[in-house]
């Protein structure tokens, strides 16, 4: 059990929640069971879930509360879901959680989560996988997730010319 006070990633989400709170103090009174509800949720959810992981034991369940956590923002407007990801994930390994553990989180667990099922998120003989191949090693920084080189997607191999060009 650790501080969740003296993780970086929790101070960075509490002081966007005291923001959110702060910019939909100002929105229409007509908000207040729309965007303003939604936004002020979410961005509290992020906080309060890193804080609740701190309390349990060990990585694997400080990472299914980050992962939780990384979700919360979803939806909500502003929100650059790739590059947030991202930024979410170097966070998250910031606060102290091995990229490994983060990547499962990612990935099998993520996958776990959706379907309910395990045949997904985890590259072995009967499961279903898309890929990413990385130009640096994740494991050494999980910054390296942004590096694409192609992705591997339904059987269909999609360099990055032809990601960009999707876009």
């Amino acid at each position: 059990m650790q501080d969740f006070r003296k993780l970086k990633v929790w101070e960075k989400a509490h002081q966007l929640a005291l923001e959110a709170y702060r910019v939909t103090a100002s929105f229409p009174k007509e908000e207040a069971y729309g965007l303003t509800s939604q936004i002020r949720r979410c961005s509290a959810s992020i906080p309060a879930n890193i804080a609740e992981g701190c309390g349990r034991s060990g990585n694997n369940e400080m990472g299914r509360f980050l992962q939780i956590a990384m979700g919360s923002d979803g939806g909500n407007i502003g929100t650059l879901h790739g590059a947030s990801y991202h930024r979410e994930l170097r966070l998250v390994a910031e606060a102290g959680l091995p990229p490994m553990d983060i990547l499962v989180a990612a990935t099998r667990n993520a996958a776990l989560a959706v379907t309910g099922k395990h045949e997904r998120g985890a590259i072995q003989a009967g499961r279903i996988a898309d890929l990413l191949i990385l130009d640096a090693d994740p494991l050494t920084d999980i910054g390296n997730l942004s590096k694409i080189h192609a992705v591997l997607k339904g059987g269909v191999l999609l360099d990055r010319a032809s990601l960009v060009a999707s876009w």
